[in-house]
């Protein structure tokens, strides 16, 4: 019964041109892209940890899968923008106008409040070392 389904999987491919196979994983991708965006609530559902900064619970090169759609509390970890650049650091503190954060290997909180806007989203999952090729590439 599997090699039947396989064998009818690749024979549907076979009766398509070039072309129309390339639409085709384009609309797969494209459709998947889609799917994980409304489920995570948010465009950018990955992130790269860039520096030591959270060690010993994120190392650099850890890959981490984002949510846009889960309410952000003390010692949830964030990924956010701050003078063009994205930081990963985890909450200490929840404020009216925002959160407070520190990297877990820093010795002090940062000097700013992370406002709501400037928040892409939560850490919901970590892929250790699954995006070291892409801190090699970018050179850092």
């Amino acid at each position: 019964m599997k090699k039947n389904l396989v064998a009818s999987f690749f024979g549907f491919f076979e009766q398509l041109e070039v072309h129309e196979i390339v639409v085709f994983f384009f609309a797969v991708f494209f459709m998947s892209n889609f799917a994980v965006v409304s489920f995570l609530g948010t465009h950018q559902f990955l992130a790269v940890v860039a520096s030591g900064s959270m060690e010993p619970a994120l190392s650099k090169g850890d890959l981490v899968v984002l949510s846009a759609n889960s309410a952000i509390q003390e010692n949830d970890v964030i990924v956010f923008e701050k003078n063009g650049e994205t930081i990963i650091h985890r909450v200490v503190e929840t404020n009216p106008t925002g959160f407070r954060t520190k990297g877990d290997k820093n010795p002090y909180t940062d000097s700013y409040t992370v406002r709501p806007r400037d928040i892409i989203g939560k850490m919901v999952l970590v892929l250790p070392k699954a995006g070291s090729l892409n801190l090699f590439l970018a050179g850092k």
